[in-house]
């Protein structure tokens, strides 16, 4: 799906060098294995030489709420399958509202290790459309400034949230080119070179090259949803662009139109981006598109854990145990099959007077 240009933010990237190299000093001070984490060409927990109790075993990963197409003011809703995606490698997912405030969202920012920019559309709402993208923008921004701090902080983009890292890290919203054939097109993903010692889909065995071989495969066993993206050609010729982003994979949509499809930020920070949705294969069953085989459920469970795993390098926690509990999606009942949207099995919803944001009730434990 899109999120229209007009109504993206903007934000500026540091130039960046080799983003491994970075990642490890980063971590070294921790107690990195150097020469282990570069050859793994996959970072991860089971790389990293670090006393038990800073590997954070009780990551917490937010997932931004998005407002919903039919113009509700106020109204957002977020799928639940991205809530799934998370917890099936071990992260308990926290609602983050695009409507609460900036305070919510700062102190939500330090108790939580990474966050999800999902899929969708943002709808007609012009209003809604600019709030959304100005609360992931803030977020994006405390990430790059955490993660240059020396503090991995996780931020994957699905889909319409890859767009907006495009536009971010550009610097301007006509990066996106229009008229992609990609509307629930099942499709694989051709490798680049960067692809194999890249933190998203290097390394060996499963997590490796099985993996990255799952990517290729026909009948493919990944989902694309989409009418815009961004061409070769444009990242070519964009210097922010190409100073950011690794590309690790283009595809081609129906009529043989090419787009980046996968992304990973240069600067050694945990930030990437799908321009296809790992989440849905195991968990929305409303479009026979979805591929379900599997290799394809394998390929969703293996992304999740990578994301994961990022996730807990970083030192970032709730205030206390209480907290972290409120924070939490649980909190809130979904819907099951809610004609507010179209294309999701399970949904959260909040602001419509029958739910309340998790985070609401974890400012009671902040006063």
């Amino acid at each position: 799906m899109h999120m229209h240009g007009r109504h993206a933010a903007k934000a500026n990237l540091p130039l960046s060098p080799n983003w491994l190299l970075l990642l490890l000093a980063l971590l070294a001070p921790r107690g990195v294995d150097a020469a282990r984490y570069l050859q793994s060409g996959n970072p991860s927990p089971d790389d990293v030489v670090l006393p038990k109790n800073d590997l954070n075993d009780k990551p917490l990963i937010g997932i931004l709420s998005q407002p919903l197409f039919h113009e509700q003011p106020g109204v957002s809703y977020l799928a639940a399958s991205y809530v799934q995606f998370v917890e099936s490698a071990g992260a308990r997912a926290v609602p983050i509202v695009y409507t609460d405030s900036d305070d919510v969202n700062d102190r939500n920012f330090e108790a939580i290790n990474g966050l999800i920019l999902p899929g969708g559309t943002v709808g007609n709402d012009a209003t809604a459309a600019e709030a959304f993208a100005r609360t992931a923008r803030r977020f994006y921004e405390k990430a790059i400034a955490t993660n240059a701090a020396g503090d991995p902080f996780v931020i994957h983009g699905v889909c319409m949230g890859f767009q907006m890292l495009m536009q971010f890290s550009a610097n301007r919203t006509d990066v996106l080119s229009h008229g992609f054939d990609s509307k629930e097109h099942p499709n694989e993903l051709h490798l680049t070179p960067a692809a194999a010692t890249s933190y998203m889909f290097g390394g060996g065995g499963l997590e490796g090259e099985e993996l990255r071989e799952r990517l290729q495969m026909k009948p493919p066993v990944l989902l694309e949803n989409h009418v815009e993206g961004v061409t070769p050609e444009t990242y070519e010729t964009d210097a922010l662009l190409r100073d950011t982003w690794n590309v690790l994979s283009t595809s081609f949509d129906r009529q043989g139109k090419e787009y980046l499809s996968t992304v990973e930020n240069k600067a050694g920070y945990p930030i990437s981006g799908t321009q296809w949705h790992p989440e849905k294969n195991p968990f929305e069953w409303k479009s026979d598109a979805i591929p379900h085989s599997p290799a394809a459920v394998t390929v969703t469970q293996e992304m999740a854990r990578r994301i994961v795993n990022a996730a807990r390098m970083s030192s970032h926690r709730p205030a206390s145990v209480e907290e972290g509990n409120a924070l939490v999606i649980w909190n809130n009942a979904p819907r099951f099959r809610s004609k507010l949207v179209r294309d999701f099995e399970l949904i959260f919803v909040y602001g419509d007077n029958s739910t309340s944001s998790s985070l609401s009730a974890a400012a009671e434990w902040r006063r």
